[in-house]
């Protein structure tokens, strides 16, 4: 003899197509959690390159805050390590105008570049100060080091030239690595 079962009521059938679309939502909810990255480090950056300089306010006496510098945070997220630099961009001349940027290149072990950002241009007409605050990320899973370079121009089209630079490392804590 064989058992028959019986036909699933309306409200069984309700239940059950209900708890799958909660399953189902809650499924998706878990796999869209945001990935956050770890912050491991932060250097400060300060650079005094004449007629472009990094680092922030107050600027006096032709110099960045030495007290409160720009930084570079070092984070992980997954595999890319990712430095992101903070501060202000001057254009410093007190005689002429011209144009100041600052270059952010991101180096592996071997030495060679894997990544580069440079900001936009803070710009003056006649010599004085400009100032702009700039945020500059560069990343790659091989992140060994960054260079910081300041550069100056008498216009937007150049010719840049290199006005000072610093190089930090990343995973070694403190500041000037």
């Amino acid at each position: 003899m064989t058992a028959t079962r019986p036909a699933p009521s309306r409200r069984s059938r309700l239940l059950r197509s209900t708890l799958a679309a909660a399953m189902a939502a809650g499924a998706l909810a878990l796999g869209a959690t945001p990935a956050y990255a770890t912050v491991i480090d932060t250097d400060n950056v300060l650079i005094n390159g004449g007629a472009a300089d990094f680092g922030n306010d107050p600027h006096a006496g032709g110099s960045p805050n030495i007290f409160a510098p720009g930084t570079l945070a070092w984070n992980i997220s997954g595999s890319a390590r990712t430095g992101t630099l903070t501060g202000k961009e001057y254009r410093d001349d007190l005689f002429s105008g011209g144009c100041a940027r600052v270059v952010l290149a991101l180096f592996n072990s071997s030495g060679s570049r894997v990544d580069r950002v440079i900001s936009d241009p803070v710009c003056r007409a006649t010599g004085g100060l400009a100032a702009k605050k700039i945020t500059l990320k560069v990343s790659s899973p091989a992140a060994h080091r960054a260079v910081i370079s300041t550069q100056a121009a008498p216009g937007l089209n150049g010719p840049w030239q290199q006005t000072g630079s610093q190089t930090v490392y990343f995973g070694q804590p403190g500041g000037n690595d």
